[in-house]
């Protein structure tokens, strides 16, 4: 008794590559759902507070959408707080560029002071030669 042949193995499907995950209090615009995540409230509280016009949102397609900015005037209003106050990630995100931008800066400023020195270095030998020259050619 022989056995048939097993039909080979299909390889495995290409792996998909990793589509990075954008933080949700770095997002535009949010659906209901990620609304309320980010708000800590049920889908169903976000619903009311777009019902009752507390909380403005946009249908695209069958997608209620809202904007973070939005997000960003309703917590302020809420908190009592005028409703222009920037977002503290904002803030943190602007400081963590400045001060990546300054420390690019201080880079520059240390190789510029070294070049400084050595250029220094090498007209103050120049000026040693010349003064020599000159010593004995009177």
């Amino acid at each position: 008794m022989s056995r048939k042949p097993q039909p080979p193995i299909p390889p495995p499907p290409p792996k998909v590559p990793d589509v990075p995950v954008v933080p949700l209090a770095d997002k535009a615009s949010l659906s209901i759902k990620e609304a309320a995540e980010l708000m800590s409230m049920g889908t169903t509280s976000v619903r009311l507070l777009i019902k009752s016009e507390k909380l403005r949102a946009v249908h695209i397609g069958r997608a209620l959408i809202i904007a973070r900015q939005e997000i960003d005037r309703f917590l302020a209003e809420e908190a009592g707080a005028p409703a222009s106050a920037p977002r503290y990630a904002t803030i943190l995100r602007a400081m963590a560029q400045a001060h990546s931008g300054l420390q690019i800066v201080k880079d520059a400023v240390a190789e510029l002071n070294k070049a400084i020195a050595e250029v220094k270095a090498e007209v103050a030998v120049g000026q040693t030669m010349v003064a020599e020259k000159e010593r004995r050619a009177s």
